[in-house]
């Protein structure tokens, strides 16, 4: 079988880096699937139209208002797939992405990185017990799944009341995973059971959320714990690195994985980001993608 790919996109703004993303992995084996925020401008959601429009394998979707944090992102994912199921598409992955991901792989490089049946992810799996860790990361963490917390649209996360440690394997890692068919279906069935009902009350549940459902199931020896996506993290380690064109290049060479973020929204010229773009990956399976968004948006 032909590996492919559902390319599963959470967007807010940077419209700017959203078309070069799209430029640059467009094309059509595969099946693109967007959640923009419902918070977002009109102006972007309206570009975003025209992107649909002008590329019927793109779909887009705008169901949730979206809190870091919250387990709103999880249910933006949630319908991301279920989307992509409804499509009755051949893919054989769901990848995750955001705004400002560019690829440092070629296409055909991806999909050649890809193994049918095995998910791709990072995590580490939190000690369950009753006694706050001393290591302030590990505290953090703990913290997050040892209470509950109620999600405010628009607000943010508000503290419950304490939950104690949960009666399952709590791993968190990095959201941006890529998951086999089958393991994204496990995931997004229907009807609750007691490790996903317990992360939709936890802070941060897109960075746990994956992990924690399919280290607890079946399909535990099935995950590769492997980076899907580069960020090249500050000195503090609170948010990673904003990168230019050139911190793009210098760094997506020697990347180590298909992705790279986050990318600015700003990077000069543009036809010099696209050269950049292009020899990075090589050239682009679909040619003339803004040509065709921007025909689509002003024909009327």
């Amino acid at each position: 079988m032909r590996k492919s790919i559902l390319f599963c996109i959470l967007v807010h703004d940077s419209p700017r880096q959203t078309m070069r993303l799209l430029r640059a992995i467009y094309n059509t084996t595969d099946h693109f699937v967007i959640h923009v925020d419902q918070s977002a401008q009109p102006a972007y959601k309206n570009v975003l139209q025209a992107v649909r429009d002008a590329f019927p394998r793109i779909h887009v979707i705008s169901n949730h208002i979206c809190t870091w944090g919250g387990y709103s992102l999880v249910a933006a994912e949630i319908d991301m797939i279920r989307t992509g199921l409804e499509l009755h598409g051949g893919w054989t992955h769901a990848m995750f992405l955001s705004a400002t991901h560019l690829p440092v792989w070629p296409m055909a490089m991806i999909r050649g990185w890809l193994v049918e049946g095995l998910s791709f992810m990072t995590w580490d799996e939190i000690p369950r017990t009753t006694e706050r860790p001393e290591r302030a990361w590990t505290a953090g963490i703990w913290d997050r799944f040892n209470w509950y917390y109620d999600e405010v649209t628009g607000v943010g996360l508000r503290q419950g009341e304490l939950a104690g440690p949960p009666p399952f394997l709590y791993a968190k890692g990095e959201q941006w995973v890529v998951l086999a068919r089958n393991h994204a279906e496990y995931a997004v069935r229907p009807g609750l059971d007691p490790v996903r009902q317990r992360l939709a009350r936890t802070a941060v549940p897109d960075e746990a959320f994956f992990q924690s459902v399919l280290l607890n199931s079946d399909y535990r020896d099935r995950i590769r714990q492997e980076k899907t996506t580069v960020a090249i993290w500050g000195d503090g380690g609170g948010h990673p690195r904003v990168l230019d064109l050139p911190g793009y290049i210098n760094y997506g060479k020697g990347a180590g994985a298909p992705f790279i973020r986050k990318i600015a929204e700003i990077l000069g010229d543009e036809a010099e980001v696209e050269g950049a773009i292009n020899r990075m990956i090589g050239p682009v399976e679909v040619p003339g993608f803004r040509q065709s968004v921007y025909n689509h948006y002003f024909r009327k």
